[in-house]
């Protein structure tokens, strides 16, 4: 009964609603990444030029005030990264036998013939749940990488700001 339900037409405007919501909720994964991304760049150029301005001198700073402001410096690396790895592209493998999505065009590196009859073979609702699977634990990924960037990013700014501020005071 269950396996039957699946094949309907209601499985299959199932599993396309679900794919549909799957890839708007990458989109949105993928443009707070890269919002986040962005204004992290633009705080770093904003101290950036702040210290070559000369108004504030890190080198100057007592030992602490170094220690919290270059340790912010290096934790605003880690949070470049991860919100990179939130934006880095995921191709996936391809598989042979099946015509599910790009990367199965690239595995059976065949003709327009061959891909037109794994086209036609193919079933909409297996392929639509396969790109669901695929597609969902994208989003996960994002989403962690983006927890983990946002996360880095208010310990490095707790970090610049301490020590700028006691570097500053002193």
């Amino acid at each position: 009964m269950a396996e039957e339900s699946v094949n309907s037409s209601d499985g299959l405007a199932l599993s396309q609603a679900i794919l549909s919501e799957t890839r708007e909720e990458l989109g949105k994964a993928d443009q707070k990444a890269n919002l986040l991304l962005a204004a992290l760049g633009v705080a770093t150029a904003a101290i950036i030029g702040a210290f070559a301005s000369a108004k504030v001198n890190p080198l100057r700073f007592d030992v602490i005030a170094q220690c919290l402001f270059w340790s912010g410096c290096a934790t605003v690396g880690f949070a470049l990264v991860f919100l990179g790895m939130a934006v880095f592209p995921y191709l996936g493998h391809g598989k042979t036998g099946r015509m599910y999505y790009f990367g199965d065009v690239a595995a059976n590196e065949g003709s327009e013939e061959r891909v037109l009859a794994l086209i036609r073979a193919a079933s909409h609702t297996e392929r639509n749940v396969q790109q669901v699977v695929v597609l969902a634990a994208s989003v996960v990924r994002k989403y962690r990488r983006i927890r983990q960037g946002i996360f880095v990013s208010g310990v490095a700014l707790v970090l610049l700001f301490t020590g700028t501020l006691l570097g500053v005071l002193r």
